[in-house]
């Protein structure tokens, strides 16, 4: 979640490097084009902590440094991704592999000839093919079996984040240098 920005910039920097841009050139290319996809990202995930800051009681008093915390470093990792990343590598960003092959592999990528790609993406994405070609209903029915299925079966354990009798010890720890007091 902290780095994703970084390596979109990296990644799309790099590529453009292999292919001839200068580390100037390519790492302003990569945080102008990755920009609003890293900030949409990113924007998503603050909204959904943001209204756990809000939470009421002894609960949100006890739980609010966990959103902010999450606030905080994405904001950060934010700024970092687009702002100091491009700014480093404009400077000190060097191209990765550039090896012929590797540049094959990333142009039938491009081309979307899968077949060819090797290691672990090419397994993936003829498995995939696979999966999709032959049966895509029979997936999407058993897709949707197992959502009914866990939507319609009622929980087997309650999970309770804070008993009832928090409130009572609280309370009694609250009344006590009362009793002493003269």
């Amino acid at each position: 979640m902290l780095v994703d920005g970084a390596i979109v910039v990296t990644e799309y920097a790099d590529r453009q490097m292999i292919e001839g841009a200068t580390s100037r050139i390519a790492y302003t290319a990569a945080s102008r084009r990755m920009a609003w996809p890293i900030i949409a990202s990113t924007a998503t995930t603050l909204a959904a902590f943001l209204p756990l800051t809000f939470w009421p009681g002894v609960v949100g008093e006890f739980m609010k440094y966990l959103p902010m915390t999450v606030l905080i470093t994405l904001s950060a990792s934010l700024l970092m991704a687009l702002v100091f990343v491009p700014t480093l590598g404009s400077h000190f960003g060097r191209a990765g592999n550039t090896s012929i092959t590797s540049q094959r592999i990333v142009e039938a990528g491009e081309r979307g000839e899968l077949k060819t790609v090797p290691g672990f993406t090419g397994i993936y994405a003829r498995v995939l093919r696979t999966a999709l070609s032959h049966q895509p209903r029979y997936w999407l029915d058993r897709s949707l079996c197992c959502f009914a299925h866990n939507w319609a079966t009622p929980p087997s354990v309650q999970v309770l984040s804070f008993s009832q009798t928090s409130n009572r010890i609280t309370q009694r720890f609250r009344f006590v240098p009362e009793a002493i007091s003269p």
